[in-house]
């Protein structure tokens, strides 16, 4: 059975002596733990390497993206769909045509 979202404000509780201090060890493990769980993992919202665009796109095209991305189980994304779209099609561009 998974732990519940409290229990280690309970196991904190338990390590705290008679007297309601607790351990300075105790302490920093439950601030490890709060920090290490809490919010998303940084993404390319954060990074400086990404630029946030917005674009237009026919309705039957955004809904195939979406459902490569979904397929792919978190192993690519709609973003990083378009932008091989976008970099076979300027490569395909810089090719001299015959």
């Amino acid at each position: 059975m998974a732990e519940s979202k409290f229990a280690g404000i309970v196991k904190a509780r338990k390590s705290e002596s008679p007297d309601g201090q607790t351990s300075g060890l105790s302490e920093v493990r439950n601030a490890e733990t709060l920090k290490a769980k809490m919010g998303r993992p940084p993404g390319k919202k954060s990074d400086a390497g990404y630029r946030q665009v917005t674009v237009y796109l026919p309705v039957e095209l955004h809904e195939q993206g979406r459902e490569i991305a979904f397929r792919s189980r978190g192993e690519t994304d709609f973003s990083d769909i378009v932008a091989e779209a976008l970099s076979l099609y300027f490569r395909k561009s810089e090719t001299p045509e015959v």
